[in-house]
């Protein structure tokens, strides 16, 4: 209790109780550091303030996890008791439990599961800044749930970059609340990285300048694992890292990994992280950062067809956020690696994902619980394009007829958290027998590549002729050698290195294609899977992924519409 005690948020509660009694809807702007994610919660429903339970909407797993655990400890529980999480495949609630963090996938999944969200009572929308698409199709639903079912539901729209008086303006009968957090100034300064360098390195040496300016741990802001783990390696080389603990953040880590990060130590941090430590989290100590300003977002990729995270420039408000945080304790530094008139051009917020990415999946998941588009009332509307392309997408493949309505094909790929193009495949691959090879692929493309790509000729492609099918000269031999001899050492980290594989990404493909199996009715049994079965597949289901090839000689390939592409050939 102690700790909640010196949170800004608990100071300064009074405010929130008053238009919490006189309203049925919250907006709060609440400082990064003012403890909002943690303390607000926490004291709804130790005051008894909801009828219910209460969920917390988190952006980011990494987040739930780490947030339910740390609110645990507050209420002296287990995880899973008074307080759990509920992430992607993965529930630690039980029947007691009160307080639930979760992220917006999850949310949406329940949405659909128990349209009336009959067990809660409360749903808090953390971080609503970043504009999930998720989150504002779960805002939409909620809203329309308590205008039309439920004028018990309540909610709560929380983040440190917010428009107050615009989701005042959405919600029905909704009060504000705007908080303050004591806060330090933060030097900032502007330096572009170099073209020819590797990015990594500039971090590194930059981190050798910046070091003693002042006590303190250090936090930096990449956008990827990859780039994050490089980074690392690059300034556990500099002498100067014996004085520093450095250490990695991003949302493959193990529980105990994360929980290091954020824990006590002897030695001060160099923390080299995603931008999950720009909002949620909260990393004591830190007096300098040093931003990359970028990070991966979710943007619409039309060479494949679907949603995929792609490295981009953040917003002002972003980077905003991201140098606060050396202004918690004391007066700070952060380095921002891009130019000042670059950042000048910059979006002051960011952009929504309902702007940017394609509709497909949250179309039929509309659809089939008895919506439309038409019926929802957004906070951001959908473009006609993009809505457009995402109707013509679901009539492709047959999950929706042509008055708008949901098939009973597209009610089962409704069912299975994916892209309906990828579901669709999923259940082709169940009839021709090659679901469980089918869906740890899948498994394989949502992740970071559990094979070391220095290492890959040693398991990938077969001489020509030693080989009987095409499946042996190509990279999903690759993947697939390298899961069985994987599975073979039952993914033990030591044994899986020495062969060039990563037995964690490998385990865990295992797991997800074990529970897309299960989503469609069957037994996740691996095995190679037959040549003709798996191009049928294929075929049927990507045919705008065609190539043929134009220049043996350069490996240029050309699709039927046009497209053109580079192959690059590894030769035994």
């Amino acid at each position: 209790m102690n700790f909640l005690e010196g949170l800004p948020v608990t100071q300064q509660f009074g405010l929130i109780q008053k238009q919490w009694d006189q309203h049925d809807h919250l907006v709060v702007k609440s400082p990064t550091g003012s403890g909002k994610s943690i303390g607000l919660p926490s004291i709804m429903v130790m005051r008894g303030l909801v009828n219910g339970q209460v969920l917390v909407v988190q952006p980011r797993r990494i987040a739930a996890r780490l947030l339910a655990k740390k609110v645990a400890e507050v209420f002296g529980c287990e995880v899973g008791k008074e307080v759990g999480y509920q992430v992607k495949f993965e529930d630690q609630t039980s029947s007691s439990t009160k307080l639930i963090y979760l992220t917006d996938g999850v949310l949406m999944r329940k949405l659909m599961d128990d349209p009336t969200l009959s067990r809660i009572g409360l749903v808090i929308f953390d971080e609503f800044h970043e504009r999930s698409l998720q989150s504002d199709f779960s805002l939409a639903l909620v809203r329309k749930l308590y205008l039309c079912q439920r004028p018990s539901l309540r909610c709560v729209v929380m983040s440190a970059t917010i428009d107050l008086d615009r989701v005042q303006k959405y919600l029905p009968n909704c009060g504000k609340v705007s908080l303050s957090t004591r806060s330090f100034p933060v030097r900032i300064e502007h330096r572009a990285l170099k073209t020819r360098e590797k990015i990594w390195n500039q971090v590194a040496e930059e981190l050798k300048k910046i070091h003693s300016h002042m006590p303190g741990n250090i936090l930096v802001f990449m956008d990827g694992a990859s780039e994050i783990i490089k980074t690392v390696r690059a300034v556990l080389e500099k002498p100067f890292s014996s004085d520093f603990e450095v250490l990695p953040l991003f949302g493959e880590m193990s529980l105990s990994d994360q929980d290091r990060v954020i824990g006590l130590s002897g030695k001060r941090k160099i923390i080299v992280s995603t931008n999950i430590a720009e909002t949620s989290l909260t990393i004591d100590g830190v007096r300098l950062v040093i931003d990359l300003g970028t990070a991966k977002k979710a943007s619409f990729d039309p060479l494949r067809g679907i949603n995929v995270l792609l490295s981009q420039p953040v917003s002002k408000s972003s980077a905003d956020q991201r140098a606060g945080r050396a202004g918690r304790i004391s007066h700070g530094y952060c380095l921002r690696l891009w130019s000042l008139s670059e950042h000048q051009t910059r979006n002051e917020f960011e952009i929504p994902e309902v702007q940017r990415v394609d509709l497909s999946e949250i179309y039929l998941n509309l659809i089939s619980i008895g919506e439309s588009p038409d019926s929802i009332h957004w906070f951001d509307e959908w473009p006609g394009k993009s809505r457009a392309k995402a109707y013509d997408t679901l009539l492709s493949l047959r999950a929706i007829t042509r008055d708008g309505m949901v098939s009973s094909h597209g009610q089962e790929l409704s069912k299975i958290p994916l892209h309906p193009k990828l579901s669709n495949a999923l259940w082709c691959a169940r009839n021709q027998n090659c679901l469980s090879a089918f869906a740890i692929l899948l498994s394989f493309l949502e992740q970071r590549s559990p094979v070391d790509s220095s290492k890959l000729v040693n398991f990938a492609y077969l001489p020509k002729d030693k080989c009987d099918s095409w499946i042996e000269q190509s990279d999903l031999h690759a993947l697939f050698n390298g899961y069985e001899k994987a599975r073979k050492v039952d993914f033990v980290s030591d044994e899986c290195k020495e062969l060039g594989l990563h037995g964690l990404r490998f385990r865990e493909a295992e797991k997800n294609a074990e529970r897309l199996c299960k989503l469609l009715g069957c037994r996740f049994q691996f095995q190679f899977p037959s040549n003709f079965n798996f191009l049928k597949v294929l075929i049927e289901c990507f045919p705008e992924k065609i190539f043929r090839i134009k220049n043996r000689g350069t490996g240029i390939y050309e699709s039927f519409d046009g497209l053109k592409m580079h192959l690059s050939l590894i030769h035994i």
